[in-house]
C-alpha cells in the first residue's frame, strides 16, 4: 500500500501479519502465534507480551532502547559480532572487577587472587585441580603466572590486577534445558530484571521469526554464538526460551501470572523505556513506587482537588486558567497513575 510507503518491505510484514497475511511466516512462529478457544491462558499472554514489544519496536526512535528490538524483529543480522544484552559474561573480568586484588594463575592455569597487599603469604591448593598456589614470604611459587600480565615478576605490595573483558559477542545462552539457576544474571543485573530483558528479546527474536520467514533464519544464524547455541530451528529455539523466562519471572516475582503480565507492560510502556526525553525506570524503581501508600494518597487528593475545580468550588490563588480540556487531560494522566498504581500492588516482589 502507497500509505505505508514509508515502512520498509520487514516492517510492511508485521503489519501485513496482523492483518491476517501470514505467508512469509516461519512455521514455528505461526503455530506460536496462533491462538484460540482452546489456548492456555499463558499462551495467550505470551502473545500479548510479543505483540506489544513488537510494538514498542516499530514506534522507537533511532536513540529508543526499543531500536534493539526493532533490529531483532527486521534485521538481526545487522547484530553480528555485537556484545548482546543479558548474555554470558567473562566469568574471571567479572570476579576481578568484583574483588580485586592480585590475580594470579596456578601451573594448570587457573585463576585465584591474593588479598591485602597482593603477595602471597601462605600455600593452599587450588580449588580447581588441587596444585599448590599461593607462595610464602610474598614471593609466589614456581610456575605462579600473574593474570595481569603487565604485572610479571613485580614484587610491590598494593598492586592489583587489571584484565581484559573477554566476554564473547553475538547471542550467548544455551538452551533452557541447560539452565543451571532461575538467580543467574549478568553485568550486576539483578535476577528479576535480567530475566524480563532477556524476555523481551525473546519476545522480539520471536516476532522476528513470524515475519521474516526464511530471510530471517539466514539472518538471524550470523548473531547465534556456534558455542552455545545449536539448532536449526531457531524459531522454535527462541519460543522455548521465552516461555521459559515466563515461568521463571513467574516464580522470581512470586505472584500470579495475571500481575506479572501487568508488571511487564508496564514496564514496556513509554515511561519506562529510555529515550532522549529522559533516564528510564528501572523494574525494581516501578515496583517500590508503585506499593508506596503514599503515593496512592497523594493522587486520591489530587482527584478530588481536580473535581472541586472542575466543578467551580475550589480556587485557591483566585485564577481561573484551567479550562475543561486541561482538565481532562490532567483526569486521564491520574487515572492511567491509578492503574500502574493497582498493577504494583498484584504484581510486586513480595516479601
Amino acid at each position: 500500500s502507497e500509505d505505508l510507503s514509508f515502512m520498509s518491505p520487514t516492517e510492511r510484514a508485521v503489519v501485513a501479519f496482523f492483518c491476517l497475511d501470514d505467508r512469509k511466516a516461519t512455521e514455528e512462529g505461526r503455530k506460536f502465534m496462533m491462538i484460540d478457544s482452546k489456548s492456555s491462558a499463558e499462551r495467550i499472554m505470551l502473545v500479548r507480551l510479543a505483540v506489544h514489544t513488537c510494538a514498542v519496536a516499530l514506534a522507537s526512535d533511532e536513540d529508543d532502547v526499543g531500536r534493539l528490538f526493532h533490529t531483532m524483529i527486521t534485521n538481526p543480522g545487522a547484530l553480528a559480532g555485537t556484545w548482546l544484552p543479558c548474555m554470558v559474561e567473562d566469568v574471571t573480568a567479572m570476579a576481578v572487577a568484583a574483588l580485586g586484588g592480585r590475580w594470579y594463575r596456578c601451573s594448570n592455569g587457573h585463576a585465584y587472587y591474593v588479598d591485602n597487599c597482593g603477595l602471597p603469604m601462605q600455600v593452599l591448593k587450588c580449588a580447581t585441580c588441587g596444585v599448590k598456589i599461593g607462595g610464602k614470604d610474598h614471593v609466589p611459587l614456581a610456575g605462579q603466572k600473574d593474570l595481569d600480565g603487565k604485572l610479571q615478576g613485580k614484587n610491590s605490595g598494593g598492586m592489583q590486577s587489571a584484565v581484559k573483558d573477554n566476554s564473547e559477542p553475538n547471542y550467548c545462552i544455551k538452551a533452557p534445558k541447560d539452565a543451571k539457576s532461575p538467580f543467574e544474571t549478568v553485568r550486576g543485573l539483578t535476577p528479576t530484571a535480567n530475566r524480563a530483558l532477556r524476555l523481551f528479546i525473546h519476545s522480539a527474536l520471536v516476532m522476528g521469526s513470524v515475519v521474516g520467514g526464511s530471510k530471517w533464519e539466514g539472518e538471524v544464524k550470523k548473531i547465534c554464538n556456534k558455542a552455545y547455541v545449536s539448532t536449526s530451528n531457531h524459531a522454535k529455539y527462541f519460543a522455548e526460551h521465552l516461555e521459559n523466562d515466563y515461568k521463571t519471572l513467574v516464580k522470581l516475582v512470586r505472584k500470579s501470572q495475571d500481575d506479572l503480565c501487568l508488571l511487564l507492560h508496564a514496564c514496556l510502556s513509554p515511561a519506562s523505556m529510555s529515550d532522549s526525553k529522559g533516564p528510564a525506570v528501572t523494574l525494581e524503581q516501578i515496583i517500590v513506587m508503585m506499593r508506596n501508600p503514599q503515593v496512592s494518597t497523594a493522587l486520591t487528593g489530587l482527584t478530588q482537588t481536580l473535581q472541586m475545580e472542575a466543578q467551580g468550588g475550589y480556587d485557591p490563588d483566585g485564577s481561573d486558567d484551567e479550562g475543561p480540556d486541561n482538565y481532562e487531560e490532567k483526569m486521564n494522566q491520574i487515572t492511567q497513575l491509578k492503574a500502574l498504581l493497582r498493577m504494583g500492588r498484584m504484581g510486586g516482589m513480595g516479601g
